[in-house]
């Protein structure tokens, strides 16, 4: 097969690293599961406006591609890959809670997938409900504050479905990238959510990975975000078995997420700081954080609220990366009293 030229202009990480060279080393591989190079770049060679421009079908891929897939993981992340991965998640007492009004609410997520399944874009339909099922059984095992309900996205009415988006309760329907990526494969078969009574414990399912579980608290809470997220993360992985690699950490979909797979992040109302966007983003990276719109990645921002997290996912264990989140806050809300 020939070199995909319609690569050609565009400033992906994928454009970047798929060389004429690499891609002809790359050709005649194939995993276990008969996935191929051309299945990893089909999102990226359908959108060449991609910021990342692949996912991965499988946990082989990453090695049996590696020329490829690690030189875009050290540019998604934009550190080297680490000898191992470091793991720490705390416990309440090592963290500080934000203590400031301007503090909407705190939310921290992981990104999780199932040992013994592709992952989703590499997804048969059945394997799809057969994760829903199994995911939905354990969640439903869950005691204590973790105790709640879970709900398939097919059993949701249309107007059922806008309302939960509304109380971000529900992840959105599949973008262009999603869907040439072929992660939305059958939609909405195989999707749902559980929650917990008071919605401060959330897992999505299928969405761009088999799992993302996550934590979300009032305002500046962190220490009870993670204490919560911890003790659910622990209970799922001992009755699924998480995807995970010595160096790369829990494997994703997408290379950005991999590491810890975790984004925490705060919703923080600050009308100097929003009025002056550009200045604030650059601000945040050099705290080692990322700064979006208050419904996420592309989203604009409503209400001067901000939407503040982690920037580094790899390399960095989860202790490291609450505590990178909590001290760069604290310097983002000296800013905005500044003026």
């Amino acid at each position: 097969m020939s070199f995909p030229k319609e690569l050609n202009g565009s400033h992906s990480y994928l454009a970047q690293h798929l060389t004429p060279e690499v891609w002809e080393s790359l050709q005649g591989l194939e995993t276990s599961l008969g996935f191929k190079v051309q299945d990893l770049i089909s999102t990226g060679i359908k959108n060449p406006d991609s910021s990342v421009g692949l996912y991965l079908p499988d946990q082989e891929s990453f090695a049996l591609f590696a020329p490829l897939v690690e030189p875009v993981i050290v540019s998604c992340h934009k550190r080297p890959i680490p000898n191992e991965q470091p793991f720490d998640f705390p416990i309440e007492s090592d963290l500080q809670d934000l203590q400031d009004g301007r503090i909407l609410s705190t939310r921290i997520r992981v990104a999780r997938n199932l040992t013994d399944f592709p992952l989703p874009s590499g997804l048969k339909a059945f394997e799809r409900l057969e994760v829903e099922a199994l995911v939905r059984e354990a969640c439903l095992e869950l005691t204590g504050e973790l105790k709640g309900d879970y709900v398939s996205v097919v059993d949701l009415s249309p107007e059922a479905q806008d309302k939960m988006r509304a109380e971000h309760l529900l992840f959105q329907e599949p973008d262009r990238f999603l869907i040439d990526g072929k992660i939305a494969n059958d939609w909405p078969q195989g999707r749902g959510v559980f929650s917990n009574q008071d919605h401060s414990f959330m897992v999505w399912v299928n969405e761009e990975d088999h799992l993302r579980i996550m934590a979300l608290v009032d305002g500046g809470a962190l220490k009870k975000a993670a204490r919560i997220l911890a003790t659910g993360l622990k209970a799922l992985d001992e009755k699924l078995g998480f995807m995970k690699d010595d160096r790369l950490g829990y494997l994703a979909s997408c290379p950005s997420n991999l590491g810890t797979g975790m984004r925490a992040s705060v919703h923080a109302q600050l009308p100097i700081m929003a009025a002056n966007l550009d200045q604030t983003k650059k601000m945040a990276v050099e705290l080692g954080l990322q700064v979006r719109g208050s419904a996420g990645e592309h989203s604009d921002v409503d209400q001067a609220t901000l939407d503040i997290s982690n920037q580094h996912r790899l390399g960095l264990s989860e202790l490291e990366i609450l505590q990178t989140l909590s001290l760069g806050i604290k310097e983002i809300l000296k800013a905005e009293e500044k003026g």
